[in-house]
């Protein structure tokens, strides 16, 4: 699931930088206005980005790691009780 978050920020700041572009060349925004305003739009959205990609982590992530220690805790109990109940078969024998 990490492997997808990864990415959040690049898109959303790639994505806001096409939709700056293209409103640049509509509004016929001369090079440095334009450059600038890319340059601005480009660093905002990389940390809106990172901002989401972590309250993804938090929501996605930290559940799905809880489920899974309780998953493996489950496991061990029952694993454990198997071993007591052959340590239990094997002294009666």
């Amino acid at each position: 699931m990490k492997e997808r978050l990864k990415y959040i920020p690049v898109i959303i700041m790639l994505l806001a930088g096409l939709v700056t572009s293209i409103v640049a060349f509509i509004n016929k925004y001369n090079a440095l206005n334009f450059t600038i305003a890319l340059l601005v739009v480009l660093i905002v959205f990389y940390v809106i980005g990172i901002l989401i990609k972590i309250l993804l982590t938090k929501v996605l992530i930290i559940p799905v790691e809880n489920e899974d220690n309780q998953e493996g805790e489950t496991e061990e109990a029952e694993e454990s009780m198997q071993e007591d109940m052959e340590t239990a078969e094997g002294e009666e024998a």
